[in-house]
């Protein structure tokens, strides 16, 4: 698959590859085929280091697509649903998700998002920005 990949901190500049993969898929994953996507600019802050992420990487979390493949633990979509791309990944269980309907400030969904890396070229493990690229 092609990607645009940040190989280095501090830069402005993007490696665009075409021998990306990404690993198989888990239970608790959804695969997306991005129609729209757009920049943010915590992309640029990850970029110049202002946010920690550690090259090298698939920047990007702002899409928007159609579901082409679901983990056998999701059953809040199913392929074929258009679907947005959340920043911070909900836990689904903390205060802000279940008391305070506000699972844009999970925490736990955070610091967790790129625990799993979703990428790979060749031997390489490419990581990512809240776990989607």
């Amino acid at each position: 698959m092609l990607a645009a990949i940040m190989t280095k901190v501090p830069t402005d500049e993007l490696v665009i590859a075409d021998d990306v993969t990404l690993r198989d898929m888990g239970p608790g994953d959804v695969k997306i085929k991005i129609a729209h996507s757009g920049v943010c600019h915590s992309d640029l802050s990850a970029m110049n280091g202002t946010i920690p992420q550690a090259p090298p990487a698939v920047l990007g979390h702002e899409g928007a697509g159609v579901v082409t493949d679901v983990g056998s633990a999701i059953t809040h979509v199913v392929p074929g649903d258009h679907v947005i791309i959340a920043f911070s990944p909900p836990c689904g269980t903390c205060a802000y998700c279940t008391g305070r309907g506000q699972p844009n400030l999970c925490l736990t969904g955070y610091f967790t998002m790129n625990s799993n890396p979703q990428f790979r070229q060749g031997d390489n493990v490419v990581g990512s920005m809240t776990g989607c690229g």
